[in-house]
């Protein structure tokens, strides 16, 4: 996917421009989730197991974040029914690559940093720390993360790493400026947010460096590019199938994002008048 390092702000990547809920590309357009094909081989696509994946905490994150990840390079890709070895290859490489684009995007998309305050530059610096420095997508992060680090439990330190590295430092000064933070890149389409299950240590939400509607057109560009026709489709249905709900949630935090700055807005013009 191309990124314009002139565009000026990084909300002129915004649903705008995405695809719709269901992908589509000048080349296919994949059936909705759950019909059959009309033409061509009839087996569709299935995950042989649908136990969701725990974190190291034992408790479940999101289905189709974990889904996602299990497409990264760090993640274990699903195993599908209906499909020969080689079929599995070359989707599993698919996969891989696209998500290596979406770093590539990451990494030129620092040229428009100075669009971002301060608080979205230290948001996005942790998310991006936790996801694609791990070679995967998502990952769920309580809030004090952000403006404690990640804390050792047993002498309140920062956890180190291998390397007797600090794994995650202070990225904000506070829970106020985190807010305004994450409500900034919200707004702006710089990231996704959606829901995490409650576990022990307090609330967490799933974080993705990228737009998830983003995420998805590389797939489809990808797999558009690098599979056929008839196989392409019907992975890419599944894959729909499987993060639908993770896309409806993450639109519904980003709209209540750009609520809140309408409604901001609104204010000041009414309190300049």
């Amino acid at each position: 996917m191309d990124f314009d390092a002139n565009a000026g702000d990084a909300g002129d990547h915004s649903e705008r421009s995405w695809p719709s809920r269901v992908p589509s590309s000048p080349q296919r357009q994949p059936r909705r989730p759950g019909t059959a094909p009309t033409n061509g081989r009839q087996p569709l696509i299935r995950r042989r197991s649908r136990a969701l994946t725990t974190s190291s905490h034992n408790w479940v994150t999101n289905p189709g974040a974990h889904f996602m990840n299990s497409l990264c390079p760090a993640g274990t890709f699903p195993r599908l029914s209906g499909l020969n070895s080689d079929e599995h290859a070359m989707l599993s490489d698919a996969c891989q690559k696209a998500f290596y684009k979406v770093k590539d995007y990451v990494e030129r998309r620092r040229f428009c940093f100075r669009n971002l305050t301060q608080a979205e530059f230290g948001v996005l610096l942790t998310i991006e720390r936790k996801t694609l420095s791990y070679s995967k997508l998502f990952e769920k992060l309580p809030r004090r993360f952000f403006w404690q680090g990640e804390i050792d439990r047993d002498d309140g330190s920062l956890r180190l790493n291998d390397n007797r590295i600090e794994r995650l430092p202070p990225s904000v000064a506070d829970e106020s400026t985190l807010s305004k933070g994450m409500e900034g890149l919200l707004f702006k389409g710089w990231i996704s947010k959606s829901t995490a299950d409650e576990g022990p240590g307090g609330h967490s939400m799933v974080y993705s460096a990228v737009p998830i509607n983003l995420i998805l057109q590389v797939l489809v560009d990808t797999i558009s590019d690098g599979v056929s026709s008839e196989l392409g489709d019907l992975f890419l249905n599944l894959i729909v199938g499987e993060i639908s709900e993770l896309m409806d949630d993450a639109e519904r935090y980003r709209q209540g994002a750009r609520d809140a700055v309408e409604r901001r807005v609104r204010r000041k013009r009414a309190e300049n008048e």
